[in-house]
């Protein structure tokens, strides 16, 4: 029996182009960092070190938290203050991120599913890949109209120490949970990153709306479809 739903956020519960979100807020924050501090790169040079750092989250098990982790990473790219760079990036989060809210919409199927899982005092969770500190993850929950209170906890990057697809970050999520795989519903967009708690047990639905399968693998998960579908799906689960 599923005692708990987790929901992706980008892509899944808010819609966007994450191509043209990631470039927005690259340039966003590097404008943001070179008006604030003695930043002396390149925007080019500044994007493909965050990018990179967060790829390379991966590759550190050395028990810090994912956020963390990405400083660590990020000092193998350019220089910089640490102290400084994470306080100007929680402020940017306060502010100009703000600028970015118009690329993003809540997905008013999604928005549904929560409804009717509450009415049926369904648990949920959001599984959000931690890759950004608690305030750029609420804002977009913001932008989407997404309530915080309807779920028992939010993956923030601060908190957890994995990411998406190293499967550590699902056994954190259940252990956290205090459940077993089967008795979790991962629904995400990403074939690779959010379908892969199948690897644990855990059951699965892909939202097809923003699909993101880099290897055309979609084909093998069991339970997918659009997120009208997927409303059609828990209705027919949670009766």
């Amino acid at each position: 029996m599923i005692k708990v739903v987790a929901f992706d956020l980008d892509g899944t519960l808010i819609d966007f182009s994450i191509k043209e979100f990631i470039k927005a807020y690259l340039k966003s924050l590097y404008k943001y960092l070179c008006n604030h501090s003695e930043l002396a790169i390149d925007e080019k040079t500044f994007g493909y070190g965050l990018l990179q750092s967060m790829e390379d989250i991966l590759k550190i098990d050395n028990g810090s938290s994912a956020y963390d982790k990405f400083y660590q990473a990020l000092e193998n790219y350019f220089p910089f203050d640490k102290d400084l760079m994470k306080r100007l990036v929680s402020e940017y989060y306060q502010t100009d991120f703000n600028s970015l809210k118009d690329l993003v919409v809540g997905n008013p199927n999604l928005k549904k599913v929560i409804e009717y899982l509450k009415e049926k005092n369904i648990k949920m969770i959001i599984a959000t890949n931690p890759l950004f500190p608690h305030e750029g993850i609420l804002a977009r929950m913001q932008w989407g109209d997404i309530n915080y209170n309807d779920f028992l906890f939010v993956t923030f990057g601060e908190d957890f120490h994995y990411i998406k697809p190293d499967l550590n970050y699902y056994h954190e999520i259940l252990e956290r949970l205090k459940i077993q795989p089967e008795e979790m519903l991962m629904i995400g967009n990403d074939v690779e990153e959010d379908m892969c708690a199948s690897m644990l047990g855990c059951q699965t639905y892909l939202v097809t709306d923003c699909l993101l399968s880099r290897h055309g693998n979609e084909k093998n998960v069991v339970n997918k479809g659009t997120s009208q579908e997927l409303y059609d799906y828990i209705r027919r689960i949670f009766k």
